[in-house]
């Protein structure tokens, strides 16, 4: 949609139609799935080209997240927001309660992100003690960086959220995930085809391993004169970094290589140990 369309719309839609009102409750006959939810709405934007962003601020919902997870059908719309859905869309009220979700409906875990038909997703556990205010992307392939929170969207301590991200992110990323505070955690190289999450400590340290024998990769500091933790890695993670990078052989088993070579990688700028 272009600029001068949407301000078109503002023109043609009454100020008294942005006033927010309470759903009173669910008609009965609200069926649909979180799957098949708003797909009326969801064909209307896509003709038209307007994002879930967009489309909230046009019937006065302001925050980014609130409209994108109402038009998934993680929640439901108020009867108010309908009428000023029907009223901009011309899909009549009837169409749209059925294609409302129930509050019975179960939902996923709140996320951040922008959901398509192809993302794929990272589950984020925040066990700090505190909010994580925003996450910065850093793409290894082609080192475009995103920031994925808008300003007013917070992962509370304690909570587990679903980071959306498209599959041309590619296999590795770098990650900063700020906290409140001030406090700043960095992931470099995070691995996204072999890990799909990542928690935060009460230290806001990060992990992302599900158990068995670990191993840490480290990278060499020459400002502070030795080794600085980069992150945790399973086996199969280190035996394919050693490869890749150390030229060695793969009838070489990684036992053997850390007995041998104390783990140093690419000329020493990396080191792989054993997490004990």
């Amino acid at each position: 949609m272009l600029k001068q369309d949407y301000e078109r719309f503002n023109t043609l839609i009454p100020d008294e139609i942005f006033q927010m009102t309470c759903d009173e409750g669910a008609p009965s006959t609200c069926e649909a799935s979180s799957k098949e939810a708003n797909a009326s709405i969801k064909r209307f934007m896509k003709e038209n080209k307007i994002n879930k962003t967009m489309f909230g601020q046009m019937i006065g919902i302001k925050k980014g997240s609130t409209a994108r997870g109402k038009i998934n059908g993680q929640s439901r719309f108020t009867s108010a927001e309908l009428a000023r859905i029907s009223e901009l869309t011309h899909i009549d009220m009837e169409t749209l309660e059925r294609e409302n979700p129930t509050p019975d409906v179960k939902r996923d875990l709140p996320y951040i992100g922008e959901r398509t038909e192809t993302s794929k997703q990272l589950r984020i556990r925040n066990n700090s003690n505190r909010s994580i205010t925003q996450i910065k992307i850093r793409l290894c392939n082609n080192h475009i960086r995103l920031r994925m929170m808008e300003d007013d969207e917070v992962i509370p301590a304690g909570k587990e959220y679903i980071m959306e991200y498209e599959p041309e992110w590619g296999s590795h990323i770098d990650m900063s995930v700020e906290f409140d505070g001030g406090e700043k955690t960095v992931v470099e190289g995070f691995c996204l085809t072999t890990h799909n999450w990542i928690s935060f400590d009460k230290y806001c340290d990060w992990n992302s391993t599900t158990g068995g024998t670990t191993y840490l990769l480290l990278k060499r500091d020459p400002d502070f004169g030795g080794y600085i933790n980069v992150m945790p890695m399973d086996r199969r993670e280190a035996d394919i970094f050693i490869h890749k990078f150390g030229d060695v052989p793969k009838s070489q088993n990684l036992t053997a290589f850390l007995a041998t070579s104390t783990g140093e990688v690419n000329g020493g700028e990396y080191c792989i140990i054993e997490n004990a």
